[in-house]
């Protein structure tokens, strides 16, 4: 699916950080984001996740402020468009990430 979870305390709940049921791309906070295909994951020296959104061809980064919604920012790629290109972070583009570390 399209979300970003998290499993919470003893009793195991789940809330959601990120993301909703509908697949797109949107930047900002909680629910009102999207992914589509979130295929990777990694995490940045800040307490951040890195996620391949792979079919938005976009890295993605979602940051925690504690128990509430997650912020998400795109780092690097231009959603929908794949392809491959060197440059800076926003005219860069790649196809097909998976993310993550081997």
């Amino acid at each position: 699916n399209d979300i970003m979870a998290r499993l919470a305390d003893a009793v195991s709940r789940v809330s959601i950080l990120a993301g909703g049921v509908t697949e797109g791309y949107a930047d900002g906070r909680g629910r009102n984001t999207q992914f589509r295909f979130p295929m990777g994951l990694d995490f940045s020296r800040d307490g951040g996740i890195l996620v391949a959104d792979e079919c938005n061809h976009c890295i993605r980064k979602v940051l925690f402020d504690g128990y509430s919604d997650a912020h998400v920012e795109t780092l690097a790629g231009i959603p929908g468009q794949a392809g491959y290109r060197d440059g800076d972070a926003i005219q860069a583009l790649q196809s097909a990430i998976f993310g993550g570390r081997e």
